[in-house]
């Protein structure tokens, strides 16, 4: 059965990284009729740590919201006043993890849907997915794909680029064919699995497949 304790979102972007989840966040983000979380990844589900506080204080997550609040983009996605952006933050930042603190991150109006983009999702295990729909019979999951190959070099790019801070041009040719056949691998890359696992669960027609190739060539269609 669906809790009454809070909101459960309405529909899932589960991945995949480095596939246009960011654009599918941003797209969502600005629709009048949606209300998404200022953060884009919750990792609620794939991270189950109960009772503990949500993120590190240190991390970059914190710097991104500060960033957010400085330019003004503190409310792109919800709308909603300071005050009441202010108390999200808190309850994010500060609250306990639990069903009932995830729902409460969920703060629709009338009349919209609400969800949430976290690409990690869509690795999850099949009793986590179950559990999902569970708590929601009709919970809709959008998963967008990325030519595999393209994928891997832009996930070991930004690694390389942006967390490690090495200039790729200077990494010699064997590490760069390990690290993108390390990604292409993984249970991330995995993507018969990964839909066999959501379909099974969600029901083809709730699980929608979109394609990073369509954001470049067609994104008015892929939102149709």
């Amino acid at each position: 059965m669906k809790t009454t304790a809070g909101h459960f979102p309405d529909f899932l972007g589960i991945g995949a990284t480095r596939g246009g989840s960011s654009w599918l966040y941003r797209v969502l983000s600005r629709h009048p009729d949606v209300w998404m979380p200022p953060v884009k990844e919750l990792h609620y589900f794939d991270k189950p740590h109960e009772g503990r506080r949500t993120v590190s204080l240190g991390g970059r997550v914190p710097l991104v919201r500060i960033r957010d609040y400085l330019i003004g983009e503190r409310k792109r996605s919800t709308g909603d006043s300071l005050a009441e952006t202010v108390r999200w933050d808190l309850c994010y930042f500060f609250g306990r993890r639990s069903l009932e603190w995830y729902q409460s991150l969920f703060r629709p109006r009338a009349a919209q849907i609400t969800g949430e983009v976290t690409p990690a999702y869509a690795k999850l295990e099949p009793q986590t997915i179950t559990r999902i729909a569970e708590l929601n019979p009709e919970i809709k999951a959008l998963y967008m794909l990325r030519n595999p190959i393209d994928r891997a070099w832009s996930a070991v790019v930004n690694d390389l680029a942006r967390k490690r801070r090495r200039n790729i041009a200077e990494v010699p040719n064997d590490e760069l064919v390990r690290k993108v056949e390390r990604v292409a691998r993984s249970q991330r890359s995995d993507y018969a699995a990964n839909i066999r696992n959501w379909r099974r669960t969600v029901g083809a027609d709730r699980l929608f497949i979109g394609y990073m190739e369509e954001i470049k060539e067609q994104p008015e269609d892929l939102l149709v």
